[in-house]
């Protein structure tokens, strides 16, 4: 079985790195602290970085915790106009108050602190 230190080392050569170095500067951590972290294979500093990054949001953790799957997730379908979740969605959110609206957009676009662990949706207030 494939360790998470294979792993990493294989997704960050996937992106194009020749070095961990490269890599860790990449996600603004010292090349030594990435080091210490990709020997251990469990840091969360590592992943959170990893996971703060655009460019990098592709990687499927499920892949790099367990080995499962492929290393590379596919993005999920745009959004369309007429999709119906979307329409739901605007109906809510046109019965929102601003304060509302500005909470959820709050949660929406503040990754988690642990890319393992969803953050609890925003209480709605009817008011």
């Amino acid at each position: 079985m494939e360790s998470k230190q294979s792993r990493i080392k294989a997704y960050w050569k996937a992106k194009g790195f020749r070095t961990g170095s490269a890599f860790a500067k990449v996600l603004g951590i010292s090349a030594s602290h990435f080091s210490e972290a990709d020997g251990r294979g469990d840091n969360q500093k590592l992943k959170g970085a990893i996971y703060s990054k655009a460019e990098f949001r592709d990687l499927n953790w499920e892949w790099f915790l367990t080995g499962t799957g492929a290393m590379i997730q596919e993005p999920p379908p745009p959004v369309t106009p007429d999709d119906p979740h979307l329409r739901i969605i605007l109906d809510k959110w046109s019965t929102l108050t601003l304060a509302q609206r500005d909470a959820a957009l709050a949660a929406v676009l503040t990754p988690p602190s642990d890319p393992l662990k969803t953050p609890a949706p925003p209480k709605v207030v009817n008011g």
